[in-house]
């Protein structure tokens, strides 16, 4: 052996194995091994010895040549030992022969379901085929069915399901003719009544003259069947019986027709014959052996001869008779005794009405029941499943030529086919092998019939298409039937094979509906595809309600069960439909209204579809599609809100009215927001929460940017307080110059719409607005976020639950939108008030204030400043609400005790205090206090408190000796040296108690102690044009 490949057999091995014929084992025999040329993964096992050229494989074998059996395996051993070619022509397209080679040998090997294979094994091959010769032919037996729709072959069932040897194609084969008259002799031989006989030989087609012979030569032996009963014997007594005085009574075709239908039983029985060629090679017999494989090759080359006599005839009778020596070994083979009956069956058609069976059928059946127990057919269960094979030929030979229509009139093939399922018991499930592939062929006919219902079947089918046959609701109910006791009688799973036959119809119906969606789209602007898609969808919802309208019925009537069954039609849809459908959404449509309504079409096809199939259909996971879908509409809309903040800001002029209304740009941009909103909860897709989230962060950023504008609009706030005066020391001529040339500054006189008052109020009711009516959508979000959840879920599966997302997902919706308005609110606020105390006030303050020192009279808070910021808070309350009042308010009290301070700390050189002035200060806070109280319809008597402070801090120091205020500054100084003045974290909080503030009070000092120790300790001159240490 040279290779890897190859198998050296020991004898043992070999004889349990060994499957072929005596010459071929006799000379293994006398070599004691045989060496053998094997595929890789292939064994022994594997070897079909039915495909194995004998006289070739013998020549080789004696010059000591290796002999190849690559091509001589079983369909297991072939699939084995070409895993590795098969694997690499799998990356390439196979032909159709080679596919349909493929599923016959795979089908064989792994013993599959015939439907996996249908189409291959429709075809119902005869007795004697190779491996490969036997897949060419059912590949071409599939084209044949294709084309015709409509097939069960003429052969009786074929070998390959029943486990039988099959006879090579050396050996001659009988045709249809030919079994005709050879179950006619088989009938001819036993009594029965000439009307009888005659209808038989009418039923089969034998001719009359070819009918007589056979009847003339079957008297001459009746009583030897009637002795020994009915058996293959019967033929080889009629060849004998047409030979007198070494001459042939009648042509040479019927003497070959017998020998071959021989051939059918020596080849059947030449497996059995092992052990007895063993034996003889024991005995060193010389003589030729005359076993059921010689025979065979002896009765292959005599039929080859050009000429046949009298010898012939003998000499053949003679070796038949030495190789089935036995009355037994006559018994019809399986699957030749089923043919035969199948051809006897055609008697209980009528002969006169096409297509119908014969009135006296039943009897007629009943006259055959001693001659189908010696084909092999013993009870009721196989003579049941034969005529339900034969009916089932007859119904399709009616299809295909006059169909349905029948008018009134009941259909034959109804009434053929309801025989035929009379004949099927599915309770029994123990049938022979050749039964058992009688039975397969009706299953495999039946799955084909089914495969694309759909199509032919109507109602609902409804094209006209005149290649396709239609069937009946009715007829397709026996159809099922027949697939159901079929598979059940073979002990298959049923309702799988149904279930597979519903898928397959379903993959066709929705082929036609997507090339039928794709033709009637006729868009010429927009999403061509969103568009199909939306007629598919419509088209596969109606083609799920016609299913569940006309055809589901029957099935589950068949099947005894409902949706396990029924509903893998409507959820195969939906699976085709989906790939399409996320094929689409992959692609990344933008969501307008019209790919919108394709999406919301999802929604009624699954309704369709779970109606069909109930929970059979999964529900589709729109939301990973749509996810991305949704952010990238919620980028445009946001940029969207964007540029149109960008446009009314620009347009915007802040004109100042009477009334409270907002100006155009707030309303023009709520409604940008609303309609935002609105868009989004209209999408009614699945999405994630996260989209929501991202849409409200979208608009806190857009108004955090209008917010933002309307604060600049009001201009810089840098220049509104004025540059602080240069820090003097007390001189009391210098003071009293400055009193006797004071000139009181004229109190402000324009209108509050003219100034600062009039662009702050109505930028803080714009602002308010846009606050009070995001609060308002901020509650309403979550309930339209739920109610568009709801909806979208039923896009997935009408009975899915919405899945509630955490509360955390809700919290603080839009607070990045709320904070961005009160920031605003309150910059506008302080500056208006700030503007009001430094500019408008401006004079009154910095000029006015204290300008003969503090006295009750006049120049005091009282006189120039609380009349003024009365009248501004009269103006805005009647325009803001409450709230916002005092936000304004309470910037107002920041500014007037900011702008207090300044006269106190930084009022130039005439103005000076004294301890004593205290008093009245205080007096002035205490009026302040009251004034922004309001006797409790103003500001918070904690938040007064808190923003007085520093001035009350303030008099406290104003109040203290000159002498300690001088050790005080000294002690700071130091301190600060080592911990600097922390900053405030609140804008209206000043911290007094540092050296700064108390060196600038004793600069105020009218004192002259207070001044000399300045002078002391500080170049800080009497008049203006000093050095400046401080600004507050």
């Amino acid at each position: 052996m040279d290779g890897p490949n190859d198998a050296v057999v020991p004898l043992e091995r070999l004889v349990a194995l060994e499957r072929d014929n005596a010459l071929m084992l006799s000379y293994i025999l006398d070599a004691h091994r045989l060496s053998l040329t094997l595929p890789p993964n292939a064994t022994i096992d594997d070897v079909n010895y039915g495909a194995v050229d004998v006289p070739g494989m013998i020549e080789r074998l004696r010059r000591n040549e290796t002999y190849d059996l690559s091509r001589a395996l079983t369909a297991s051993g072939a699939a084995r030992g070409a895993a590795e070619t098969e694997q690499r022509a799998r990356n390439k397209e196979l032909t159709a022969t080679e596919k349909a080679n493929e599923t016959a040998s795979l089908e064989r090997a792994k013993s599959m379901n015939p439907f996996e294979a249908m189409a291959a094994n429709t075809k119902l091959g005869s007795v004697g085929e190779a491996d490969t010769s036997s897949a060419a032919r059912e590949s071409a037996a599939a084209v044949r069915v294709d084309a015709t729709f409509f097939n069960l072959d003429d052969d009786a069932p074929t070998t390959a399901y029943s486990g039988e040897l099959a006879l090579p194609e050396l050996y001659s084969k009988l045709n249809d003719a030919e079994l005709s008259e050879l179950a006619f002799e088989i009938v001819a031989t036993i009594d029965l009544d000439s009307e009888m006989l005659e209808a038989i030989r009418i039923a089969l087609d034998v001719d009359e003259d070819c009918a007589n012979a056979v009847q003339k030569y079957a008297q001459e032996h009746k009583s030897s069947v009637a002795e020994e009963g009915i058996s293959a014997r019967i033929h080889l007594r009629s060849m004998l019986a047409a030979v007198k005085e070494f001459t042939l009574l009648e042509d040479e075709a019927f003497y070959k027709k017998r020998c071959r239908a021989m051939c059918e039983l020596l080849w059947s029985r030449q497996c059995d014959e092992q052990v007895e060629i063993m034996d003889a090679r024991d005995q060193d017999d010389n003589e030729p052996s005359l076993t059921a494989s010689n025979v065979l090759s002896e009765i292959n080359r005599m039929l080859c001869l050009p000429e046949i006599d009298a010898l012939w005839v003998e000499s053949v009778a003679e070796m038949i008779e030495s190789a089935l020596d036995s009355k037994y070994s006559f018994s019809y083979s399986g699957i030749f005794g089923i043919r035969l009956y199948e051809r006897l069956l055609r008697v209980m058609f009528d002969q006169v009405e096409d297509y119908a069976l014969a009135y006296d059928a039943q009897d007629s059946i009943k006259s055959l029941e001693r001659v189908a127990s010696s084909l092999g057919l013993p009870d009721e269960t196989s003579r049941g499943a034969m005529l339900a094979f034969a009916v089932v030929k007859q119904a399709i030979v009616a299809l295909e030529e006059v169909g349905l229509d029948y008018g009134d009139d009941t259909s034959p093939i109804f009434s053929l086919l309801s025989k035929a399922r009379e004949g099927l018991d599915r309770s029994q499930t123990n049938v022979s092998p050749q039964i058992a592939s009688a039975v397969n062929s009706l299953l495999c006919w039946s799955m084909f019939m089914l495969r694309d219902f759909m199509h032919t079947v109507t109602p609902p089918a409804a094209h006209d298409e005149q290649n396709v046959p239609r069937i009946e609701p009715d007829v397709f109910n026996l159809i099922v039937c027949i697939a159901y006791d079929s598979a059940k009688m073979l002990g298959k799973d049923a309702e799988a094979l149904l279930r597979e036959a519903c898928k397959q119809s379903a993959r066709a119906e929705y082929k036609r509906l997507r090339a039928t969606g794709m033709e009637e789209d006729n868009v010429t602007d927009g999403d061509a595809t969103s568009a199909s898609l939306r007629i598919i969808a419509q088209l596969t919802a109606s083609a799920a309600d016609s299913y569940s309208a006309h055809l589901e019925r029957h099935i589950t009537s068949s099947v005894g069960s409902n949706s396990p069954v029924t509903g893998c039609f409507a959820a195969q849809l939906g699976e085709d439909f989906k790939n399409d459908l996320f094929s689409w959404l992959a692609s990344g449509p933008r969501l307008t209204a019209q790919s919108l309504e394709t999406i919301w079409s999802v929604g009624d096809l699954q309704n369709a579809l779970v109606a069909t199939g109930g929970d059979a259909v999964e529900p589709i996971r729109l939301e990973e599609q749509t996810s991305i879908l949704v952010f990238t509409w919620l980028n445009e809309k946001i940029d969207d809100l964007h540029k149109i903040v960008d446009r009314c800001i620009s347009v915007e002029r802040w004109k100042t009215k009477n009334d409270a209304a907002p100006v155009p740009s707030a309303v023009d941009f709520l409604r940008a927001v609303n309609e935002t909103l609105d868009g989004f909860f209209g999408l009614r897709i699945p999405a994630h929460v996260s989209a929501l989230r991202a849409l409200t962060e979208g608009i806190d950023a857009a108004v955090g940017k209008y917010a933002n504008a309307a604060v600049l609009s009001l201009g810089p706030a840098d220049d509104i307080v004025p540059p602080v005066p240069e820090l003097t020391r007390y001189k009391k001529a210098i003071v009293d110059d400055l009193h006797k040339k004071f000139v009181a500054a004229s109190p402000p006189r324009a209108p509050f719409e003219e100034g600062c008052v009039g662009a702050s109020t109505v930028r803080l009711t714009s602002l308010k607005f846009l606050l009070d009516k995001l609060d308002s959508l901020e509650k309403g979000i979550i309930s339209k976020w739920n109610e568009m959840q709801r909806v979208a879920s039923m896009l997935r599966h009408p009975n899915a639950l919405h899945e509630v997302p955490k509360a955390a997902w809700f919290e603080d919706l839009m607070d990045l939108a709320r904070q961005s308005l009160r920031r605003a609110i309150d910059q506008v606020a302080n500056h208006m008030a700030f503007s009001v105390l430094y500019r408008d006030l401006g004079g009154a303050v910095m000029h006015n204030l204290y300008a003969h020192g503090v006295q009750r009279s006049a120049h005091n808070i009282g006189t120039e400043i609380l009349p003024y910021v009365n009248g501004v808070l009269g103006y805005v309350a009647v325009r803001v609400d409450s709230s916002t009042r005092n936000i304004v308010a309470s910037h107002l009290l920041q500014a007037t005790v900011s702008a207090w301070m300044r006269v106190l700390l930084n009022g130039g050189p005439g103005r000076v205090y004294r301890p004593e002035d205290v008093e009245l200060l205080e007096e002035e806070m205490e009026l302040v206090s009251e004034f922004f109280l309001a006797g409790g319809q103003g500001l918070d008597s904690v938040d007064v408190a808190a923003r007085i402070s520093p001035m009350s801090a303030l008099c406290t120091i104003v109040s203290l000796p000159t002498e300690y205020l001088c050790g005080q500054y000294l002690e700071l100084v130091e301190k600060e040296k080592e911990v600097p003045p922390r900053e405030s974290d609140r804008d209206f909080y000043y911290d007094v108690y540092t050296a700064d503030v108390t060196l600038r009070v004793l600069c105020h000092r009218a004192e002259h102690a207070a001044s000399k120790w300045v002078k002391a300790h500080f170049s800080i001159g009497k008049t203006e044009g000093g050095y400046s240490m401080f600004g507050f």
